[in-house]
């Protein structure tokens, strides 16, 4: 009986994902959008990485849904994605990455 409860532990820890686990994350400026292939490259440090939009995708600037013409070259992004069987990476959500108010204004200029 023992071993069958310590068996059973281990196939539902070993089951148990965190969203993360599922849905890695990426960020970085988009460097190039494909509107035709429904695909946007975003630079990754020396690396440029593909990620493709589908029906699914959310395209976000704060709460606003954005399609995929308003996405521009430079424009700082945070995205999730899943890989499908093919090996392409498949956005499920992209938000525009608004730095941080400065909360402390410079006075002086």
């Amino acid at each position: 009986m023992k071993r069958l409860t310590s068996g059973l532990v281990t196939l539902l820890l070993a089951g148990h994902l965190h969203a993360e686990d599922r849905y890695p994350f990426a960020a970085g400026p988009i460097f190039r959008v494909e509107p035709e292939a429904r695909q946007i490259m975003i630079k990754d440090g020396a690396a440029t990485r593909s990620y493709f939009v589908t029906d699914q995708s959310y395209l976000l600037d704060g709460n606003t849904r954005l399609s995929l013409d308003k996405l521009k070259p430079g424009l700082p992004v945070k995205l999730n994605y899943y890989t499908n069987d093919t090996g392409r990476a498949l956005i499920r959500r992209l938000k525009v990455d608004h730095p941080p108010a400065d909360p402390m204004p410079d006075k002086a200029k």
